[in-house]
């Protein structure tokens, strides 16, 4: 409430202008008194005759009365307008009160709210004298002084005064509030944001006076959806005070139907982070509220986890399935399923949908679990993040786990596999990216550390896996860039990424064994990882390959096992090859050339289509020395062959 200095003022300055009024009558004087009070009169006094008033002074109006001219000059001596504006409020009031006649000061009040040419410090005035005589608004003698206020408010405001004018009609309190908030949306987007904001605060003050519940909640609820269109931060907290209200309604259809209502009208700003937190509030109220009416979801309301709730109803269900209740094991399902029907994260959909496919398949519904499986893998395969991809399939392994179908069992290890390798090609990716920014980094110590971590990642990810990479550190350490040159650790390397079935690390990795670099020579060996690249279609890998039989080197000679491979290189564009072919035709017979040729036809035949890698046993691997971290060399582009 308004305090009450302007009162005070002016009651104040009403005793001091009574007093000073007193004071100012003239005195007579001791002497005149002391004679007239000591003689007495033995004569009877002759009246006097009264004076003949002045022509002049006929006409002259009648000077004001001491008071009134006593406050006029008080208020006179105040220079700012809106002090003059308190001192004749306050004195006012105070008159109002004992009886005393205000309209003289009224009047000058108007006047003075008229005078001043500033609109806002109008409006700031005229709110402060509204405020002051509110509590005798009722009273007889400020009839035409309220009604004049109200006159200029509306001069002030002519827009707020037309909205009274539409609402005027409008009886029922909460469509009042709903037409002054629609209203209100419509200036704001107009451009009219204080006059909107005008109305909004009208609406706000009726809605205080509501006392119904469900008006209440009703107009709130238009309110907020005001200020959401507006975009204003009140939202927030009458959003928060609608939900608040639901809540402690008496019954729980009265709060469901609220919720509902509520959660249908804030739809439009779901997705705004002060609305996406209370409809999260909203649905957790609903579904308490569905748990308590409902004895079947009763017994999982201490489940915190949606997916969970869905698991134990579903093997209630197969319990009571194979226990002969089929009614409540219907039952138990049905009301998994409506969980089910309101799950959006994949990470719990996946593992719900399985675990009813589970119960289904349990209990006979063979069409509705084949339904539900798929629709989980084609969840788990719609998951965007790797991480979050690969946690849902654990929860659908795990909820896929209890099924004695092989079936579905050979569907979840089929997206299973899916999934590795989706994951397997984004981590490969990712080192890739990763070594495009090494190569990037000055040769110096930073560099060769990050590469030593990418190595080590690498390793972790164990053999098969990365092979590209592998290979790309393996060149780095056989040719001295970035990395300390090391032949054993450039070994070790491209026998990881041979191991993975990667053609241009077999070929180095034979052509380091048979010259003994990083180890001891070992031509049988390299002879095998030959082997493997050249049966991958490898060109270098066939030509060297057709050289080693041709010479005999760690196998029998073999000239037209040699022609073989190295006609097939030739057919794949390699220029050595072609040299080589040159120099092998003359040593071999017609004959030797025929079943040449007959070998190159079968083996093309046999790559349609294409086998899988081959990959041969090999040795143990060398053992690594220490690793250095002294980088060496300068940036080149890794090359493929870098042990030809």
């Amino acid at each position: 409430m308004k305090d009450q200095k302007p009162f005070i003022v002016g009651l104040g300055l009403g005793v001091l202008i009574i007093a000073g009024i007193a004071l100012s009558k003239p005195k007579q004087s001791n002497e005149a008194t002391a004679a007239s009070t000591s003689k007495p009169s033995h004569a009877a006094a002759k009246p006097e005759p009264k004076p003949e008033p002045e022509p002049e002074t006929l006409n002259k109006p009648a000077a004001p009365e001491p008071a009134e001219a006593s406050v006029m000059a008080l208020v006179d001596a105040v220079d700012e307008p809106a002090g003059k504006i308190r001192v004749l409020t306050g004195i006012a009031l105070s008159h109002v009160k004992v009886g005393k006649d205000a309209a003289p000061l009224l009047e000058a009040l108007l006047q003075q709210l008229e005078a001043l040419t500033d609109d806002i410090a109008r409006r700031e005035a005229l709110a402060d004298v509204n405020e002051e005589f509110a509590e005798l608004a009722d009273h007889e003698a400020l009839t035409d002084f309220q009604a004049a206020l109200v006159e200029l408010e509306q001069a002030l405001n002519p827009g707020l005064a037309q909205a009274g004018k539409l609402i005027a009609g409008i009886e029922a309190p909460t469509q009042r509030i709903k037409a002054l908030a629609q209203i209100a949306t419509a200036l704001h987007a107009a451009g009219q944001a204080d006059l909107s904001q005008a109305l909004l605060e009208q609406a706000g003050t009726e809605i205080e006076a509501l006392e119904e519940s469900d008006e209440m909640i009703a107009a709130k609820t238009a309110l907020a959806l005001a200020q959401m269109n507006i975009g204003q931060p009140e939202a927030a907290e009458q959003i928060e005070t609608l939900v608040t209200k639901i809540s402690a309604l008496e019954t729980s259809e009265a709060q469901l139907t609220a919720y509902e209502k509520l959660t249908r009208e804030l739809a439009p700003w779901a997705t705004q982070e002060i609305v996406a937190a209370q409809l999260k509030r909203i649905q957790a109220s609903v579904l308490q509220l569905h748990y308590q009416a409902d004895p079947v979801l009763r017994l999982v309301s201490g489940v915190e986890d949606p997916s969970g709730r869905v698991r134990v109803l579903c093997n209630l269900a197969g319990t009571l399935a194979l226990t002969g209740d089929p009614e409540q094991s219907a039952a138990m399902l049905a009301k998994a399923q409506e969980i089910t029907k309101d799950l959006e994260t994949p990470g719990q959909l996946a593992p719900a949908l399985t675990h009813l496919a589970a119960a289904q398949s349990l209990i006979g519904q063979g069409e509705a679990a084949r339904a539900n499986l798929a629709k989980a893998m084609e969840t788990v395969d719609g998951i965007q993040s790797v991480d979050e991809q690969a946690a849902a399939l654990g929860a659908l392994v795990a909820a896929v786990e209890s099924m004695d179908n092989a079936e579905h069992l050979e569907t979840v290890l089929a997206q299973s596999l899916k999934t590795a390798t989706a994951i397997q090609q984004q981590a490969q990716s990712v080192m890739q990216q990763s070594l495009r920014l090494i190569n990037r980094l000055p040769a110096g110590e930073q560099k060769a550390e990050a590469l030593e971590q990418i190595a080590l990642a690498i390793e972790q990810g164990g053999a098969g896996q990365f092979t590209e990479l592998q290979f790309e550190l393996a060149t780095l350490h056989h040719e001295g860039r970035h990395l300390p040159k090391d032949a054993q650790r450039a070994a070790k390397w491209y026998r990881k990424a041979a191991l993975g079935g990667y053609a241009p690390a077999q070929l180095n990795l034979a052509v380091m064994l048979l010259e003994g670099e990083g180890g001891v020579a070992d031509p049988t060996e390299a002879f095998k990882w030959l082997t493997a690249a050249a049966e991958q279609g490898h060109a270098d890998g066939q030509v060297a390959l057709g050289m080693m039989l041709a010479l005999g080197r760690g196998v029998e000679a073999d000239l037209v096992e040699a022609h073989k491979w190295v006609t097939l290189s030739s057919k794949n564009g390699n220029e050595d090859a072609v040299a080589a072919l040159a120099q092998l035709v003359p040593k071999l017979t017609d004959d030797q050339l025929a079943q040449s040729a007959q070998r190159v036809k079968a083996w093309e035949a046999s790559q349609i289509p294409p086998p899988s890698n081959p990959v041969p046993t090999s040795p143990a691997e060398p053992n690594s020395p220490t690793e250095s971290t002294e980088p060496a060399g300068q940036e080149a582009p890794p090359t493929t062959t870098a042990g030809k």
